[in-house]
C-alpha cells in the first residue's frame, strides 16, 4: 500500500505540473486569440496543445489505472471469505449459517474500512502532500525584502546593522514596498556603503554604480553582447527636475525603472530614494474591470477638484464625451470599451492623480513639468527632450551620457538629438501661457487619439502646454479622515463596485488600435461595442440526459461503451450468484448435518429437486473456485476498461472544448472574461479528468449492487419488497431534495470560481503597478472576498452532503431492522436464506450512504461536462476552408493586391449597430494607403472587415474575388498584419516565427537580419530554438514588434496591414521598420492604420474615416487643399509647425509621383 501511495503521488505531481503548463499556455492563447486567428494559426496551436495534453494525459492515465488497481482490492474481502470457507471445509468442518455469515459479515465490515477507505486515504494523503509541497516551494521563493536603514539626524547611515522594518516605503537590495509615508530610504547591495552626508533633501533618486540582472545565471554576460539588465549605473535625479531616459530598443530603460520600483534587486551599488509615495505609469497600460473613474482614482480618496484637473490635463474630456456613460463607462476585459489611446491616457491620469513625490513614467505619451517633485520619464519620442532638465542616454544596459539637453546636443552625444535643434527653437518661441490654459482645444478630434498611440506630436508638451504636477497637488478640501478599516472598505468598494453594470472580476488588457479594439473596432464610440462583459449564464434544473449522452458520445466507440456495460452486469451477476450459491451450500450442509444426527426422523430437504441437492462437497468447492476465478477476471477487466473509457471521453471533451473556443467568434471573446473561459480548461477539465471517473464508477457499482441485493432479498422473502419500496421512495425523496440543493450550490461554486481566475490573472498582469501604488492589501482584500465567496459555496456544499449522509443512514438502519424482524414472523425459513438476506442488507449501511452521495456527486461533476459542452458548442466562425472547390482561390492569389469595397457595412454582432456604413472605395494594386480618423471613426474596423472577424454585410473583393465566399484560412493566410501590440507566445523563436515549419532556417535568419534581430537571437541559448518566456517577456516591447515584422516578411503576402507598428519603438527602430517596409513590401498593397499623421503623409492616398463612413479618399496633398476638409482639420490640430511639416511632406511626395507618372 505504501508503494501504491508513493506511486500515486508521483503520477499526481507529474500531472499537476503538466496541467499547470497546459493552463498557462491556454491563457496565452486566450489572450492572443485575435492574433492567432488573423495569422490562421489555429491548427498549429492545436498541435502544440495536443502535445502538452498528451504528456498530461500520460500522468492522468497512471493515476486512473492505480485507482482501477485499488478497486481490485475490493475483491480481497471476497477472496478472504473464499479462503476461509475453503480452509474450514478442508479440515472437515460442517458449514452452518451462524459460522458462515458471521465470517461473511466480518469481512464485509473490513471491506468498507480497510479495503475502500484505506486505499482512498493513502492516495488522498499522497496527493495532499504533493499539493502542500508545491505550495511550500512557492512560499519559499525569494520575496521582496522590507528592511530599511534608520537614518541619522544628519542624514548619515551609521551602519548596516541598524537596518530595521519600517511602516513606510521600504527598500533594500534594490527592492521596494510602499505603504505609509517615510522621508528617506536607502539601499545597499553586497555590503557596499555609500554615505550621504549632505544634500539628500535635494535628491529624489540617487543611484551609484548600480548593477542588476534579470537572469542571475546570465550575470556577467554583457561582454558577450547580452543585455539582461543594467550595469554600473550612476544617476542622480533632483527634486523639481524632470529626468528623461532615452535610448534604443533593449537598452535597459524600463529595467532601470524596475530597479527604482524595487521589482529588480541591485546586485551591486547603492540606491537612495526620498519619497513618501511613488507613482508609476507603465508602458503597457494596465486597467481593471470597473468604471473609468475608478481606474483613475484607484486606491486614492476621491477629490472632485483634483479629479477634474487631472482629466483635463490628460486630455480625457473629449473621450468622456464619446464614451456612452462618460467616466462611468465600464472598462471591460481586454479594454473592450476603450481605444488604445484612451487606455494609455487613463493609465497616465492614474499616475498623476496619485499624490506622490516620485513619478516614474514608462513611455506614457508626454513630458511632465514638476515642482518639488521627482519625475523620471522613459520615452522614445525625442521631441519632448527640449522640455527636460536632465537627459540620460542609455545603451547596452549602461549610461552613455547624461546631462542637460542642450549640453548633450552640443556635444553630439546622441546623433538623433541634433535633428531636433531647429524644431526646439521654433516651438519654445510659440509656447504661451494662454496655450497652457486651453488644452481642451487640442484634444478635440484626432489629437487625443493620435497621442494615445504615441505619435510624434506630444499630448502634454511642446505645442501643447506642459502641466505642473505641483499645481494639481494644491491643497483642496478633503473628506473627513476615515479610520484604517473604513478606508480599506472604501477603497475596496471603489474597486469592486464601480457601477451597477460592473463585474467584480479584474481583467487583462488586450489589443488596441486607437479607435477601438482590434476585437471590436471603434471601441471608443457609442455603437457596436459591448460596454460590459456578459454575465455568466447559470443553467438551472437537473443535468439533462443530453449531457450524459454527450459524455459517452465523446468516447467515440459504441462497442467500448457496450462492452464496459456488459462487464459491469456480468461481474455483479457473478458476485450475487456466488452469494446465493453460498447460502444454498449452507442450507444443504445443514440438511445433511441434521440427517446424520437425527437419522431416526429423516428430514425432507427443501432443496430437493434442485441442482444444489445433487452436488457433493467437492463439487461445491470446485464450482465455488471456478466462479471466483470468473468473477476476478470480469472485475479486473471491468475496472480497467471503464477508466480507459473515461480517459478517452476526457481527451475528446478537451479537444472539443479547444476546437470550440478557437473557432468561436471574436464577439464571444469580447463578451466573456478570460477567467471564465480559462475556468473551463482548468477546473472543469480537471474534474472530468480526475474526479468524474471515480464518481461515475461508484454510481454504476452502487446501482448494479443495489439492484442485486434487492433481488436476492426478494428471492428469500418476496414480502420484503414492501419495505424495500418504502425505502426506495424515501431514498428518492432525500436524493431529490439534496440534488436540487447541491446542484445549484455546485453551479454557484463554479460561477464564483471564475472571478478568482480573472482577478488573479489581472493582478499578475498589473503586479508592478499594484506594488508601485501600494495596492497590495486592497487587491489582496478584494481577492479574499472572491475566495471567501467561493469557499462559502463549497462549505455549504459539504454541509449539505453530510446532512444527506445522516438521513440516508437513518433510513438504512430502519430498513435493516424491518428485514431482521420480518424473519421472526416467518415459519419454515432456511437459516442460509436468513443469513443471506441479513448480510446483504447490512451492506446497505455503507453502500447506500456512499452510493447515494456519489450519485449526487456524479450529477455535480457532470455540471463540469455541461459547462464544457456549452463552450464546445458556441457559435463558430464561418468554415476555415472554402467548401466550394470552384470558389477556392489559386495558390498564387492574390497576385496583384487590388481591394474593392462595394456597399460594405460591418457590425460586431448579429443585430448590433453598424460600425462601418456603406463603404464604396477601390484600392489599386501596390498602393500605399493611409487610414486616419478620430477616435471611434472605424479605422481598425476595416481590419475586422478584411480578416472577417466580425459580421460583414456587402462585398469586399481582392483581385476580383469576393472574400465572403472563401474559407477563413484561405483568406487570412494571404494577408499579413503587424499589430500595434506585438503578441508573442511561450515556446521557441522558431515557433513564434513559423509555427507550421514552412520556412527554412536560412529564410528565418534572413528575416531576422532584415529587422536587425539576428545577433540578439543568435546569442540566445539555442538560437532559433531559444526559449521565449510567456508573452515574449524576455524581449523588450520594441524587439517584440520587430519579431512581428519578421513574421510578415516570412509570409511574403501581397497585402500588408500595419496597425501603427512603430508606436512603441525608438526613432532609430522606427526608421528601420519604415525602411524595411519600403524595401520588402515595395510591390505590395500596404494599408496603414495611422495614429501618427506623419506615417501616412507620404502615402499614395489617404482614407479619412468618420463615424464609420469614408468621408475623404485621395492623395494627402490634394485633400489638404480643401479648406473644410477632414484631413486638413486633423492636420491643423497638430499645431502650426507640425501642420506645415506634414503639408510639405505630402506636397513633396505628390510632386515626385507626378514626375514619375509623367516620365
Amino acid at each position: 500500500m505504501a508503494w501504491v501511495g508513493k506511486k500515486a503521488a508521483s503520477f499526481r505531481l507529474k500531472t499537476a505540473t503538466r496541467t499547470d503548463r497546459r493552463v498557462r499556455f491556454m491563457n496565452e492563447i486566450i489572450q492572443g486569440i485575435q492574433v492567432i486567428k488573423m495569422y490562421a494559426w489555429e491548427h498549429s496551436f492545436s498541435r502544440m496543445v495536443d502535445s502538452i495534453r498528451r504528456r498530461e494525459v500520460a500522468g492522468i492515465r497512471g493515476t486512473l489505472f492505480i485507482r482501477a488497481g485499488l478497486l481490485s482490492f475490493n475483491l480481497v474481502s471476497r477472496l478472504s471469505i473464499f479462503l476461509s470457507l475453503v480452509g474450514y471445509c478442508y479440515f472437515g468442518n460442517v458449514f452452518t449459517a451462524k459460522k458462515v455469515f458471521i465470517v461473511t459479515s466480518y469481512f464485509n465490515l473490513l471491506y468498507s474500512s480497510m479495503l475502500h477507505f484505506w486505499p482512498l486515504a493513502l492516495t488522498s494523503v499522497a496527493e495532499g502532500l504533493i499539493s502542500i509541497r508545491r505550495i511550500e516551494e512557492f512560499l519559499l521563493l525569494p520575496e521582496r525584502k522590507l528592511l530599511d536603514p534608520k537614518p541619522t539626524a544628519n542624514g548619515n547611515h551609521e551602519g548596516e546593522s541598524e537596518l530595521k522594518l519600517l511602516d513606510g516605503v521600504k527598500m533594500t537590495n534594490g527592492v521596494a514596498a510602499h505603504d505609509k509615508p517615510l522621508k528617506l530610504m536607502s539601499v545597499v547591495a553586497r555590503s557596499k556603503r555609500f554615505v550621504n552626508k549632505k544634500g539628500f533633501a535635494r535628491r529624489g533618486v540617487f543611484m551609484k554604480n548600480g548593477t542588476a540582472c534579470w537572469n542571475k545565471e546570465a550575470e556577467g554576460e554583457h561582454v558577450k553582447g547580452k543585455v539582461t539588465g543594467i550595469r554600473d549605473v550612476t544617476l542622480t535625479v533632483e527634486k523639481s527636475k524632470l529626468c528623461a531616459i532615452v535610448g534604443p530598443v533593449g537598452s535597459g530603460k524600463s529595467t532601470l525603472l524596475q530597479v527604482i520600483l524595487g521589482e529588480l534587486e541591485l546586485d551591486e551599488g547603492r540606491l537612495e530614494i526620498s519619497a513618501s509615495a511613488v507613482s508609476y505609469a507603465p508602458q503597457e497600460p494596465w486597467l481593471f474591470e470597473g468604471s473609468v473613474k475608478n481606474n483613475i482614482v484607484f486606491v486614492e480618496d476621491f477629490n472632485e477638484k483634483r479629479y477634474k484637473e487631472v482629466v483635463k490635463v490628460c486630455a480625457l474630456e473629449r473621450d468622456f464625451q464619446l464614451l456612452p456613460l462618460g467616466d462611468e463607462t465600464i472598462v471591460g476585459e481586454r479594454g473592450i470599451s476603450l481605444s488604445g489611446g484612451q487606455r494609455a491616457r487613463i493609465s497616465l491620469a492614474r499616475a498623476i492623480y496619485r499624490k506622490a513625490d516620485v513619478y516614474l513614467l514608462d513611455d506614457p505619451l508626454s513630458a511632465v513639468d514638476t515642482h518639488d517633485k521627482v519625475c523620471v520619464l522613459v520615452t522614445h519620442q525625442l521631441q519632448y527632450l527640449q522640455d527636460v532638465e536632465h537627459v540620460v542616454l542609455m545603451n547596452g544596459g549602461a549610461i552613455e551620457a547624461q546631462g542637460p539637453y542642450r549640453e548633450l546636443q552640443a556635444a553630439n552625444a546622441y546623433p538623433l538629438l541634433a535633428t531636433l535643434a531647429q524644431q526646439q527653437a521654433a516651438r519654445l518661441a510659440r509656447e504661451s501661457e494662454q496655450q497652457r490654459d486651453q488644452l481642451e482645444q487640442y484634444v478635440d478630434g484626432e489629437g487625443a487619439a493620435q497621442a494615445g498611440e504615441g505619435e510624434d506630436k506630444p499630448l502634454i508638451a511642446s505645442t501643447v502646454p506642459r502641466f505642473t504636477v505641483d499645481r494639481i497637488h494644491e491643497p483642496s478640501p478633503q473628506p473627513p479622515a476615515m479610520p484604517p478599516a473604513h478606508r480599506m472598505a472604501h477603497s475596496h468598494q471603489s474597486l469592486y463596485q464601480p457601477s451597477p453594470f460592473s463585474s467584480c472580476s479584474m481583467v487583462f488588457d488586450g489589443f488596441d488600435d486607437g479607435d477601438g479594439k482590434l476585437q471590436n473596432g471603434g471601441g471608443g464610440g457609442k455603437a457596436g461595442v459591448p460596454q460590459e462583459s456578459t454575465k455568466e449564464s447559470q443553467i438551472t434544473g437537473t443535468v439533462g440526459f443530453a449531457v450524459y449522452r454527450s459524455y459517452f458520445r465523446a468516447v467515440e466507440s459504441a462497442v467500448l461503451v457496450t462492452t464496459v456495460g456488459l462487464l459491469f452486469l456480468l461481474a455483479q451477476g457473478t458476485m450475487s450468484g456466488i452469494d446465493y450459491f453460498i447460502s444454498q451450500w449452507v442450507n444443504q450442509e445443514e440438511f445433511l448435518s441434521q440427517n446424520s444426527t437425527n437419522s431416526s426422523v429423516p428430514v425432507r430437504s427443501k432443496l430437493e429437486g434442485t441442482v444444489f441437492a445433487e452436488l457433493t462437497r467437492e463439487q461445491y468447492l470446485v464450482t465455488y473456485a471456478g466462479a471466483m476465478a470468473v468473477m476476478l477476471c470480469l472485475s479486473l477487466n471491468r475496472s480497467f476498461s471503464f477508466f480507459y473509457l473515461c480517459l478517452r471521453a476526457s481527451i475528446r471533451l478537451h479537444d472539443q472544448l479547444f476546437r470550440g473556443i478557437t473557432r468561436a467568434t471574436m464577439f464571444f471573446f469580447n463578451t466573456n472574461p478570460s477567467g471564465r473561459i480559462l475556468n473551463r480548461f482548468s477546473r472543469d477539465i480537471g474534474c472530468i479528468d480526475i474526479f468524474l471517473p471515480s464518481a461515475m464508477m461508484d454510481c454504476i457499482l452502487f446501482f448494479v449492487e443495489f439492484t442485486a441485493i434487492i433481488s436476492l432479498v426478494a428471492v428469500v422473502n418476496y414480502w420484503l419488497l414492501l419495505p424495500t419500496a418504502v425505502m426506495g421512495v424515501l431514498f428518492y425523496g432525500l436524493r431529490h431534495v439534496y440534488t436540487n440543493t447541491a446542484r445549484s450550490i455546485k453551479r454557484v461554486e463554479a460561477q464564483t470560481r471564475s472571478p478568482i481566475f480573472s482577478h488573479a490573472n489581472a493582478s499578475f498582469q498589473g503586479l508592478t503597478t499594484i506594488r508601485a501604488f501600494g495596492a497590495e492589501k486592497i487587491l489582496a482584500y478584494e481577492f479574499d472576498k472572491h475566495q471567501d465567496l467561493n469557499t462559502s459555496a463549497w462549505y455549504l456544499f459539504l454541509a449539505a452532503t453530510r446532512a444527506f449522509a445522516l438521513w440516508l443512514e437513518l433510513v438504512c438502519v430502519l430498513y435493516i431492522a424491518t428485514v431482521t424482524f420480518s424473519f421472526l414472523l416467518m415459519e419454515n425459513t432456511m437459516s442460509g436464506n436468513v443469513g443471506l438476506a441479513i448480510t446483504q442488507v447490512f451492506n446497505l449501511i455503507f453502500m447506500c450512504q456512499w452510493g447515494m452521495r456519489q450519485t449526487a456527486e456524479l450529477e455535480n461533476q457532470m455540471t463540469s461536462v455541461e459547462r464544457v459542452v456549452e463552450y464546445a458548442e458556441v457559435e463558430p466562425e464561418p468554415p476555415l476552408e472554402t467548401m466550394d472547390e470552384k470558389k477556392k482561390p489559386a495558390a498564387d492569389w492574390p497576385n496583384e493586391g487590388a481591394i474593392k469595397f462595394e456597399y460594405f457595412s460591418l457590425r460586431y454582432s448579429p443585430g448590433g449597430d453598424l460600425v462601418l456604413k456603406d463603404l464604396q472605395l477601390a484600392i489599386e494594386p501596390k498602393e500605399k494607403i493611409g487610414i486616419v480618423g478620430r477616435t471611434g471613426a472605424g479605422k481598425s474596423s476595416i481590419i475586422q472587415a478584411l480578416f472577417r472577424l466580425a459580421v460583414n454585410e456587402g462585398i469586399i473583393k481582392i483581385d476580383g474575388l469576393d472574400i465572403g465566399g472563401l474559407g477563413l484560412h484561405d483568406l487570412r493566410k494571404k494577408l499579413s498584419i503587424i499589430p500595434q501590440d506585438p503578441v508573442l507566445f511561450s515556446g521557441t523563436v522558431r515557433e513564434n516565427l513559423d509555427p507550421f515549419g514552412q520556412h527554412t532556417d536560412e529564410d528565418m535568419w534572413r528575416a531576422l537580419e532584415q529587422v536587425e534581430l539576428r545577433e540578439a537571437v543568435r546569442r540566445m541559448d539555442g538560437g532559433l530554438d531559444g526559449k521565449m518566456s510567456d508573452g515574449g517577456s524576455n524581449f523588450s516591447m520594441g524587439q517584440r514588434q520587430l519579431v512581428c515584422l519578421a513574421r510578415a516578411i516570412l509570409r511574403n503576402n501581397k497585402i500588408l496591414i500595419l496597425d501603427e507598428a512603430t508606436a512603441n519603438v525608438d526613432p532609430e527602430t522606427d526608421k528601420l521598420v519604415q525602411r524595411t517596409i519600403r524595401e520588402q513590401f515595395g510591390d505590395c498593397t500596404v494599408l496603414t492604420i495611422a495614429h501618427r499623421l506623419h506615417t501616412v503623409m507620404d502615402s499614395d492616398r489617404v482614407l479619412v474615416m468618420d463615424a464609420g463612413r469614408a468621408v475623404e479618399f485621395g492623395h494627402p496633398h490634394q485633400l489638404l487643399k480643401q479648406r473644410k476638409g477632414f484631413l486638413r482639420k486633423l492636420v491643423n490640430q497638430t499645431g502650426e509647425e507640425t501642420a506645415t511639416e506634414l503639408a510639405a511632406v505630402a506636397e513633396t511626395n505628390y510632386r515626385q509621383r507626378s514626375s514619375a507618372r509623367d516620365s
